[in-house]
């Protein structure tokens, strides 16, 4: 059965004025679809409307442009004085908000240009500024690493040197243990402690000086031992505690 609601006048009113549900609205969309007298009636609706709010606006603004000063041949009474000067101080209001408003107006648009290109000139400062010192940086970096590069060619070529030097003076490496905390080594040269090495004999420490490994042998109370005494030459050891120290 057809529901006659949506054939109604006030419901097509209010269909018009967006003031159905979404449920409805829906439906309504569906019947003015598959209906040409209900479009036709709708749209009608949609004319009367717009007539309406049109006819509305210009009787509104007819009242407000014929609005009738009040004229007469006697003297006015109080409460006309006091209208007429209200009438007076809401003219002088709009006249001021007028004058302040676009006085304003115009101020902030000056002041807009003003900033803009200020801003402008500062951006454009900012990227010659910033192109200065990326070059500034740049030629500094490469100042840097020349300067670098000559220092450390300089150390390298200074430590060979040393290191050719003091070559016999590092052939014998002296040392004291006591086989459990404390350990002695005389010279002035690098070194890493391995501790802990199972061994076929148990766990042992080594030193890994001058590229090459030695077995730390308790030394008796008092008593220097020369270090290379205790060379490790066993391959697989060897292998071992490389595997040790780069893990390390």
């Amino acid at each position: 059965m057809k529901d006659t609601k949506f054939y109604e006048m006030d419901f097509i009113e209010a269909y018009v004025k967006g003031k159905v549900s979404e449920a409805e609205n829906q439906i309504m969309q569906k019947l003015i679809s598959q209906d040409a007298q209900l479009a036709s009636e709708v749209e009608l609706q949609k004319d009367l409307q717009e007539a309406l709010a049109r006819t509305r606006r210009a009787e509104l603004k007819q009242l407000l442009q014929n609005t009738p000063v009040p004229t007469s041949t006697f003297a006015p009474t109080i409460s006309q004085w006091i209208a007429a000067s209200f009438g007076i101080v809401g003219l002088v209001a709009m006249i001021w908000f007028f004058v302040k408003y676009w006085g304003s107006e115009k101020t902030n648009q000056k002041q807009a240009v003003v900033l803009k290109t200020q801003n402008e000139t500062l951006k454009k400062d900012e990227s010659k500024q910033v192109v200065e010192n990326t070059t500034t940086t740049t030629e500094n970096f490469a100042s840097q690493n020349t300067q670098k590069l000559t220092i450390e060619n300089n150390q390298k070529l200074n430590e060979s040197k040393k290191a050719e030097k003091n070559k016999d003076f590092t052939k014998e490496i002296f040392y004291q243990y006591d086989g459990k905390n404390v350990l002695q080594i005389f010279g002035d040269f690098s070194y890493e402690i391995l501790e802990n090495i199972p061994t076929k004999d148990g766990e042992k420490n080594f030193i890994f000086v001058q590229n090459k490994f030695y077995e730390l042998v308790p030394t008796p109370e008092d008593e220097v031992r020369n270090l290379k005494e205790n060379e490790v030459k066993n391959p697989d050891l060897i292998r071992l505690l490389s595997e040790r120290l780069k893990n390390k």
